[in-house]
């Protein structure tokens, strides 16, 4: 019989390994930032083995990780002096899509994406 798996439970061995690093910046060992440095190389071989064992239905459950970044994350974090536009012709706002007018690397630019609701 195949073994069931959630996407939660594919992460599992990830979660562990990120509480080891957590473990590790705490402390006071020598050797720490190799020690995490191997921790996190780990880690990015543990995604590559998850990669290759996803289902369709792990993909929806990517998509819908209650951790996954919304637009605005994406926006406070690449963008400067962000201005959001609101509403349309009869008034309405749609809090799905986010637009405005923002800096990036010292250009203007419009930002436009979704923001999942």
């Amino acid at each position: 019989m195949k073994e069931k798996l959630d996407f939660y439970s594919l992460e599992r061995p990830i979660l562990a390994l990120k509480e080891q690093i957590d473990a590790l910046e705490a402390s006071e060992d020598s050797n720490r930032k190799e020690k995490i440095a191997a921790l996190k190389a780990q880690i990015e071989k543990e995604w590559e083995k998850i990669a290759l064992r996803l289902t369709a239905v792990h993909i929806v459950q990517i998509a819908r990780h209650p951790k996954r970044p919304y637009t605005l994350d994406y926006i406070k974090a690449l963008f400067q002096d962000f201005m959001e536009f609101h509403g349309d012709r009869r008034f309405a706002d749609d809090p799905a899509i986010v637009a405005g007018l923002a800096f990036y690397k010292g250009q203007t630019v419009a930002v436009i994406g979704h923001q999942k609701g």
